[in-house]
């Protein structure tokens, strides 16, 4: 494997200009997809990381059953999923820690002293 396969391709940050890391910010104000791909088009696309065939690990935020902020919002991983295929990735996996020493099926599931 040389050093431009698989995981870690993108050592450096695409997403910088004069040393500085590009951030972008759009209002919310359409469908999620399409501010999603407006956000990451107005720093360099998504084509500065993916190439076709690509595989793209995403890491969600799913330590607790709360509401988004909290954890990764669902709608939010769905368009950015289907965005990472239309731009070439031939895979993607979602991949989460289990967390706090519970095992996966049991940090999922809300817990009964919760406030929320």
């Amino acid at each position: 494997m040389s050093p431009d396969e698989g995981i870690g391709k993108a050592a450096v940050n695409p997403f910088t200009k004069d040393g500085k890391v590009l951030v972008s910010k759009v209002t919310a104000a359409t469908a999620v997809k399409t501010d999603i791909l407006k956000a990451v088009d107005m720093i360099g696309g998504f084509n500065r990381v993916i190439d076709e065939g690509d595989q793209v690990l995403l890491k969600p935020n799913f330590k607790s059953a709360d509401p988004p902020p909290a954890s990764s919002d669902p709608e939010f991983l769905k368009a950015i999923v289907q965005l990472l295929f239309e731009h070439g990735a031939g895979k993607v996996i979602l991949e989460e820690s289990s967390g706090n020493g519970l095992p996966r099926g049991r940090r999922w599931k809300k817990p009964e002293h919760s406030l929320h």
